[in-house]
């Protein structure tokens, strides 16, 4: 009888678990489809600064701007920011994440280097690690705060007391939506032939406007125009990382509650078969005591 109660308590915690997954795996699903949505336009206005920026590049090459020039060829001042996930429940996203960080940073073999965390499994990261100076954490990331967030991120790095001599994302992205894999994406140093690169491979078809216009007309210095188009151009970029980091935590948390989903209901069958089984052996066991009292016997 003990063993019956256990069993029914058990699967009782169980199916608990399991409205909870579910209810998760909804949520994350809903939140996906949404940034699903606005993941074209984003890439689209992304590209179009990119594109453009290059495009207006071409008309003064000699433009150099020191924060995202820096001259430290030694990378004696780098800044690394970190994003992860502000909640639990996404697999082994964030495992991944900190293993790559950790064998790229080891890899490299550069200078202690500045550190943003974002997300609370980030700053808890940071924490352990003893190579590095915390700048600044930031513990949410959610599709509410991460413009603001990405401004704030930009206004670090261009009044930084000590201009940076690189800037790295370490971050995961979602290639589809079964698949999230981590990766590092160096902001500065800009290089300008990579810049050119990628415009060329985003619109092949206008490629040849990269090419210097000769009857273009600066109605400002260059310099201010070029200026004011590298922090856009920086910002979108900064935005587009966050929002790719959530995207990807939201369909790794989905395929971690689907599957958490599925086992806890073929655990309930097991259990529910074990314990059928069991009161069933227990009432044959009681019918058997009751006919061998029978009167007449």
């Amino acid at each position: 009888m003990a063993q019956l109660t256990q069993l029914r308590q058990k699967i009782k915690s169980i199916q608990t678990t399991k409205k909870i997954t579910h209810a998760v795996r909804l949520v994350s699903m809903s939140l996906y489809n949404r940034m699903d949505k606005q993941d074209a336009p984003l890439k689209f206005y992304t590209q179009q600064i990119r594109h453009f920026f290059a495009k207006i590049l071409a008309q003064n090459p000699t433009w150099q701007q020191p924060v995202l020039f820096p001259v430290d060829k030694t990378n004696a001042n780098p800044l690394i920011i970190i994003i992860a996930t502000s909640k639990g429940l996404c697999g082994s996203l964030n495992a991944n994440l900190f293993r790559y960080t950790e064998a790229t940073l080891r890899a490299e073999n550069s200078q202690a280097p500045t550190v943003i965390a974002i997300g609370q499994r980030a700053i808890k990261f940071v924490r352990e690690q003893s190579n590095g100076t915390v700048l600044c954490t930031y513990p949410e990331l959610n599709s509410n705060n991460f413009i603001a967030l990405a401004d704030d991120l930009i206004d670090k790095i261009i009044n930084a007391p000590k201009t940076y001599s690189s800037v790295t994302f370490f971050h995961n992205v979602a290639p589809s939506f079964f698949m999230q894999k981590p990766i590092n994406n160096p902001l500065i140093p800009m290089r300008l032939d990579q810049l050119q690169q990628q415009s060329n491979d985003k619109n092949a078809a206008d490629a040849t406007e990269l090419k210097p216009l000769p009857d273009m007309i600066w109605e400002q210095p260059s310099v201010d125009i070029l200026n004011h188009l590298a922090l856009r151009y920086l910002r979108s970029s900064v935005i587009h990382l966050l929002f790719q980091s959530l995207r990807a935590e939201h369909a790794a948390r989905f395929l971690a509650m689907e599957n958490s989903t599925n086992n806890a209901g073929k655990y309930l069958d097991q259990l529910t078969l074990q314990m059928n089984k069991l009161r069933q052996s227990l009432i044959t066991m009681e019918v058997a005591e009751l006919s061998s009292l029978a009167p007449g016997r």
